[in-house]
């Protein structure tokens, strides 16, 4: 079950929420999507609750970038968010990005490495092996195609700012 729409940490009873899902056996886990403003506050209880993963929208690492694209101050906000809910244990904290040509494309492999980074900060499982470093972004084409093994084609959509069909 996936808790999205709006900004569902605005809830006032989202923890009671959680806990609520989290007690139906049919529910194998339950996920959160939230841009992550208010995930610094209520990560430690949300996950106490039973809420298994986070996703978070982080469209740039810059936060003069930030202001344009959210119109908002709280770039830090949402970092610290970040950083929260990797330390306070979720079983997975996953980043989304909005890669957009000639907006913050230049910033991919750098989103790359900051995931890196958190997980490196926080606990990562047992046995796991170290990610590889990847190197700073210079054309963010020929970096990540190459150690990812990825086309970069199939992440930067030519149709900026219209809406999915068929979602």
């Amino acid at each position: 079950q996936r808790l999205t729409g709006g900004e569902p940490l605005l809830r006032p009873d989202l923890q009671v929420l959680v806990k609520t899902l989290a007690q139906k056996p049919q529910l194998r886990e339950i996920a959160l999507t939230t841009n992550g403003i208010l995930l610094a506050k209520q990560a430690d209880g949300l996950c106490a609750a039973g809420l298994g993963r986070v996703t978070v929208s982080l469209d740039t690492l810059r936060p003069n970038r930030f202001v344009k694209l959210a119109r908002r101050h709280s770039h830090a906000a949402v970092l610290a968010g970040i950083q929260r809910a990797v330390d306070c244990g979720f079983k997975r904290v996953k980043i989304n990005m909005l890669v957009m040509r000639g907006v913050n494309d230049d910033e991919l492999v750098d989103l790359i490495d900051f995931g890196r980074d958190v997980r490196v900060a926080g606990s990562p499982p047992e046995g796991a092996e170290p990610a590889p470093p990847v190197p700073p972004a210079a054309r963010a084409t020929a970096t990540v195609q190459a150690p990812l093994g990825i086309e970069l084609n199939h992440l930067v959509s030519p149709y900026q700012n219209e809406c999915a069909d068929g979602y």
